[in-house]
């Protein structure tokens, strides 16, 4: 059940809860199927293991539930697919991981944007220097390298979410 929710199966899911095999298994560090299904982005197989009874509050070793993994993995359809379930997240998680959306929202644009108009003379790879630098916070590093090797686009685009931010 585990490896065929965490590779997206969920044909062989339902061949394996019609032979009755128990939704709610644990591995050794406490997850779930749902958890699996949920880390690794496989929504159809989420919404498959809900429908036969997958626990949604089932926490891991870590005190991680599936909706957890999926919102720290970004894995928006299968955050969606809990919540709708009835999953929530305790309200300090709630506001850190809206924070966390928008902030990686926020930086695949940049990425997009500098991908687009980094300057030609620029190194092999610096467009990923600059999305990492956006992505780990790193303002000063992400101001210097867009200031070094990004058009005018992107440190306009930048200068403006640096003083929406401080505002």
């Amino acid at each position: 059940m585990l490896a065929s929710a965490e590779n997206g199966h969920e044909a062989c899911v339902r061949v394996l809860v019609a032979a009755n095999a128990d939704v709610n298994h644990a591995d050794s560090n406490g997850k779930t199927a749902l958890h699996h299904a949920a880390f690794n982005n496989c929504a159809s197989t989420c919404r498959v293991l809900i429908d036969e009874g997958a626990s949604i509050t089932f926490d891991d070793h870590n005190f991680q539930t599936p909706l957890e993994l999926a919102k720290r993995r970004g894995n928006a359809e299968c955050a969606a697919i809990l919540e709708a379930a009835g999953a929530v997240l305790p309200p300090a998680l709630a506001a850190a991981y809206a924070f966390v959306d928008e902030h990686i929202a926020t930086t695949r644009g940049f990425r997009f944007a500098v991908t687009k108009d980094t300057n030609e003379q620029a190194p092999r790879g610096v467009d990923k220097q600059i999305y990492d630098a956006a992505y780990k916070g790193k303002l000063d590093e992400l101001l210097g390298l867009c200031q070094q090797w990004a058009g005018h686009a992107v440190i306009d685009a930048l200068s403006d979410k640096v003083r929406k931010d401080e505002t």
